[in-house]
């Protein structure tokens, strides 16, 4: 014969394992939007730079690049920007660099196509480049191409006529 299941004990330690659970994924949850705040990752790089400590700086610029991109917040175009200049400013060092602040600021201007700053610098990156690789055609259009976006944001810009 088959004993009775007792149904308040069940109902109770269901009910505390799911507090318990419950508890550790919002505990877990909270860590890691505070470790993940772009913002806070932003100001921590900018420290970095302070100190001159570029290679952090350049670390957290990309983690607040990913977290601001995969939750679509305003300021990962700005982010972007910030973390190519960076990148830009190693290119003596590595050239990987370059290409580095080239996809920073294509992906800027991906999030926001009206951050004339980020046209402004392929623009002059581009320019550089085609000065010192010769007759490559490709250039000179991705020249042209990103002349014609920094006039229409900026009649006045002289420099991409």
């Amino acid at each position: 014969m088959a004993k009775r299941v007792n149904t308040r004990f069940l109902t109770i330690l269901i009910v505390v394992l799911i507090a318990i659970f419950g508890g550790i994924a919002g505990i877990y949850y909270v860590l890691i939007k505070i470790n993940n705040n772009p913002t806070r990752l932003v100001a921590e790089a900018k420290v970095a730079l302070k100190k001159n400590d570029t290679e952090t700086a350049r670390q957290l610029y990309q983690q607040a690049a990913v977290v601001a991109l995969r939750e679509h917040l305003p300021q990962a175009a700005d982010i972007l920007l910030e973390l190519g200049d960076l990148n830009y400013q190693s290119t003596a060092k590595n050239i990987q660099r370059y290409r580095a602040a080239l996809s920073d600021w294509h992906a800027a201007i991906q999030q926001n196509p009206n951050l004339l700053p980020a046209r402004k610098k392929l623009l002059d990156a581009f320019y550089q480049n085609a000065l010192h690789s010769g007759n490559d055609s490709s250039l000179w259009q991705q020249i042209e191409r990103q002349a014609t976006h920094v006039i229409k944001l900026d009649p006045k810009n002289a420099k991409a006529y």
